[in-house]
């Protein structure tokens, strides 16, 4: 399995019913930053999210 873009996992998951997962919220957006770029991971490091 491997992921590639920006599609996340859902492909993933979608091919593959049995795998098995939960449902996290949370009202914390740091808690699910995507970081898919040079500008998100910096954006992350300087503590901007």
């Amino acid at each position: 399995m491997t992921l590639t873009g920006d599609a996340g996992a859902q492909g993933i998951i979608r091919q593959n019913p049995d795998l098995n997962g939960i449902s996290i919220i949370s009202e914390d957006r740091k808690a699910f930053f995507d970081i898919d770029t040079k500008e998100d991971y910096q954006l992350a490091r300087e503590g901007g999210i």
